[in-house]
């Protein structure tokens, strides 16, 4: 019998070493054979939803079936299309067409009238399920919501003052001579500027943009602007009425459809199968005939009822809307809660308030923004149904800071109109920028004929009292030599009876007015504390500021 080779101990270690070292690379070949024919299989070592789009749940439409209503954004300053009616009721062809909508969804509508402009960040904050308000369809907004099918192809107005010598505009290459006026927000504004502005056509100032198309029809009878560009229905419209003409039109047609957010698959899908039905029993030609005074045989405003996507007009150079919120950009947003004072019950009942009389008007509104409120946001009155709608209410800053998601009570106070009837003033809220945004509100009065045996119990000298505000107080410079001068600087807002100014624990002026620049030449070197002290009705306010005293400056010898 053969005996086993003796090794020697390097030659045992060198031998286990080669072993393993065979195991390691069998067990790699095998591995690779195995990864082989799993890709030939069609299968992967990774899941199959590894670096795929996480799924955004579309749950509006679940949300508005269990509520039982839907919430529809809208600008009720464009008739036909919405606006007020003599009734002081929301009317026109969008908001006829959708409450028509709203029935063949099975739900409520409830409309909140917004600001044009706004209507995109009350979207996107979720303020409202959809919006309808004329809207145009376009790439740039294409890019950050979803349409709805179209339900009305529109084509441009462009207006002039009755007496002007611009007679035909056959081309918006034209339109670079004049002083052109549109809303802020709207394709004819993009559309100017991409065309006209920014390719040195038209010259930057001549294209005038406004809050409200009024604003601009009302500059444009003033003799400030040239021409306005507008849809054609409101144009025609605003023509019927006096002191413009139409003097162009078809130019740049447009198909106007409801916005949703994106990823609202299952919400436009059912707009759209209402919508379908809606054209195939010529409700929407009823609806345009009623409002639009088209005939239904010759509707060819009207979109062919087929539930298709929208085609989009070819893209301006215009950028494409944020998609995501810029490192230190909030947005401005704001939903009526309630009213505190006189309220109307969406306009269905006013309260008789005699002539000349002073009352103060109240709501609750909420921050539903990301931009923290302060000072610099003010509510404004608009717009009213009569001249004196605005009753003589002055506009009314945010006191204090309002941040996101918070509710805020304001006051306005106001004087009933010397004239007997129904008035409607309504209000918005402006940011620092002076720029309107979210849902407007409005406040609606009766003034009788003869004053009522008895007077609203809101009516109470004690209730006009608005919050005191300390809204200015500083030191400028803050810090001198010895012997110059400074100023102290301030403005109350509010209802005050006292402002004290006081320097080092003593007063120096004890009836100070609400606003003033005072001069201070202190003497010597040293700190000096002022003080404000304010107090009125609703309370009282102080703010103290520091002035830093220094030596004077010796000269060096020559």
């Amino acid at each position: 019998m053969r005996s086993m080779p003796q090794f020697t101990r390097d030659q045992q270690i060198i031998l286990v070493v080669v072993v393993v070292l065979t195991c390691l690379m069998a067990a790699l070949v095998a591995l690779l054979i195995t990864l082989l024919f799993l890709k030939q299989s069609g299968q992967t070592d990774q899941p199959a939803w590894t670096n795929q789009p996480t799924p955004i749940a579309d749950s509006s439409w679940s949300q508005i079936q269990a509520s039982g209503r839907i919430l529809v954004g809208t600008s009720a300053d464009y008739p036909p299309f919405e606006y007020y009616n003599d009734d002081l009721q929301l009317d026109g062809f969008d908001i006829a067409l959708m409450r028509e909508v709203g029935e063949k969804l099975g739900v409520q509508v409830v409309f909140q009238d917004i600001i044009f402009d706004s209507l995109g960040n009350s979207l996107s904050l979720g303020q409202i399920d959809v919006a309808i308000s004329s809207i145009t369809v376009t790439p740039e907004r294409g890019a950050v919501f979803s349409f709805s099918d179209a339900y009305f192809v529109s084509e441009e107005g462009v207006l002039a003052k009755a007496d002007s010598t611009i007679t035909s505009i056959t081309s918006f290459d034209q339109l670079a001579a004049w002083k052109v006026g549109v809303q802020a927000a709207t394709v004819y504004q993009t559309w100017i500027q991409t065309s006209l502005v920014d390719t040195g056509k038209m010259p930057e100032s001549n294209l005038l943009v406004y809050p409200k198309v009024d604003q601009a029809v009302n500059d444009l009878k003033a003799g400030k602007a040239d021409l306005v560009v507008m849809d054609y229905l409101p144009a025609n419209e605003m023509a019927a009425q006096g002191g413009v003409k139409l003097v162009g039109k078809g130019n740049y047609p447009q198909r106007f459809a409801i916005m949703l957010n994106q990823q609202e698959n299952e919400l436009r899908s059912r707009i759209n199968d209402a919508l379908f039905q809606l054209q195939n029993e010529g409700r929407i030609a009823q609806l345009a005939q009623t409002y639009l005074d088209i005939n239904p045989d010759e509707n060819a405003t009207l979109p062919t009822p087929l539930p298709t996507s929208i085609p989009l007009p070819p893209p301006t150079t215009a950028p494409l809307p944020p998609t995501a919120t810029p490192p230190g950009y909030c947005v401005d947003g704001m939903v009526f809660v309630a009213d505190l004072t006189y309220p109307d019950y969406n306009m269905t009942s006013f309260t008789l308030i005699p002539p000349n009389t002073p009352f103060q008007k109240g709501w609750r509104i909420r921050n539903t923004g990301t931009c923290t409120w302060n000072t610099g946001y003010v509510l404004r009155f608009v717009n009213g149904n009569h001249p004196e709608s605005g009753m003589g209410g002055a506009p009314t800053p945010i006191y204090g800071i309002v941040p996101p998601g918070s509710d805020y009570d304001i006051y306005v106070n106001l004087i009933s109109p010397s004239t007997p009837g129904v008035y409607q003033g309504i209000w918005a809220l402006t940011n620092p920028a002076g720029v309107a945004f979210g849902q407007r509100i409005w406040v609606a009065i009766q003034v009788p004929q003869t004053a009522p045996a008895t007077l609203p119990a809101q009516l109470t000298p004690t209730s006009l009292s608005a919050p005191l505000l300390i809204s200015v107080f500083e030191i400028n410079p803050s810090s001198i030599n010895e012997g110059a001068c400074t100023y102290l600087n301030w403005e109350v807002l509010g209802d005050v009876d006292q402002i004290r100014i006081v320097r080092n624990g003593r007063s120096i002026w004890d009836s100070a007015p609400a606003k003033y620049a005072l001069t201070e030449c202190p003497p010597g070197v040293s700190i000096i504390t002022y003080e404000l002290q304010a107090a009125g009705p609703s309370g009282s306010a102080r703010e103290v500021r520091q002035l830093m005293i220094y030596p004077a400056a010796v000269p060096l010898s020559p």
